[in-house]
């Protein structure tokens, strides 16, 4: 939702809105995606939204590629991204902790030299370390867990997530739809591009698959499973390039996107919400 790599007029929810005003059934569309944010922060960005009298239509979740993204980071299923960035800044502006503060700063302005960027390529990234400061690392904190375990976790928070979205939006009449994003490693025919990204992060493609899977089997006894869509296939038979990396959608490939929620959408903007005067967001 967020829109990486699309000029505004090309995020999925301003195309869903010029989509549907084309079809002679007009909404205010207001994107709410957060770069990164896991279904857990979704879920508070949600309530929070509700709490403070936003009561639109109908909220719309779009989420899957930051949670798997966030067990391949930290070992460990549920997390933000980059958690151990928390941990390195915690209480840097303490006057006892100033000497930590001097060495991450320090190590992230040698991390940002274009020198230090290039000898990284040629001799390897782990060759290459700055550690003046104090390092935030999630696994040792946080225990982590057998890979084997990574799928069904992931599957069952996100479960959790969708279903307490659901619960709020149900307590406020608001309508809501839930759809699984696609991958690069969902697209079987990949540009030399698509291929040459695809790799970028070892083992993720596995982990992706074996994700999506266990998600799929969660949501078929899931509550809420008939406001759920996968769209993970979506570019099953496509050989253009949709992707700019393995999970950041083309401007072409987010208007198929928009396409296939349109249906669901107007169906929800056609119901009529008491006290509404004017067309509602979603």
């Amino acid at each position: 939702m967020w829109g990486t790599g699309a000029r505004d007029a090309s995020t999925i929810p301003a195309l869903v809105g010029k989509g549907m005003a084309d079809q002679g059934s007009p909404i205010v569309a207001e994107n709410f995606g957060e770069a990164g944010y896991v279904s857990t922060q979704e879920v508070i960005a949600f309530q929070l939204e509700v709490r403070d009298g936003n009561h639109p239509a109908a909220a719309v979740f779009y989420s899957g590629v930051n949670d798997l993204f966030s067990v391949y980071q930290h070992r460990v299923a549920g997390l933000p991204h980059n958690e151990g960035n928390r941990v390195t800044e915690f209480g840097l502006s303490l006057r006892d902790k100033r000497e930590r503060l001097y060495g991450t700063a320090l190590s992230a302005w040698m991390d940002d030299r274009a020198i230090v960027r290039t000898l990284r390529k040629v001799v390897g990234r782990e060759t290459i370390r700055f550690d003046w400061g104090e390092r935030g690392e999630s696994g040792p904190w946080r225990k982590p867990v057998p890979e084997e375990q990574w799928p069904g976790d992931v599957a069952r928070r996100f479960r959790a997530n969708l279903e307490t979205a659901a619960a709020i939006a149900d307590s406020r009449g608001i309508g809501s739809r839930f759809y699984l994003q696609p991958t690069l490693f969902h697209k079987p025919v990949r540009t030399p591009y698509e291929q040459g990204v695809s790799t970028k992060h070892p083992g993720l493609d596995q982990l992706a698959i074996s994700c999506y899977e266990a998600i799929r089997k969660e949501m078929e006894t899931s509550p809420v499973r008939d406001r759920f869509r996968d769209l993970s296939d979506i570019f099953k038979d496509e050989s253009a390039p949709m992707f700019i990396d393995w999970c950041h959608i083309a401007e072409a490939g987010n208007e198929r996107i928009a396409r296939a929620m349109e249906p669901d959408l107007a169906r929800l903007a056609r119901q009529p919400k008491p006290g509404a005067d004017a067309p509602d967001s979603f």
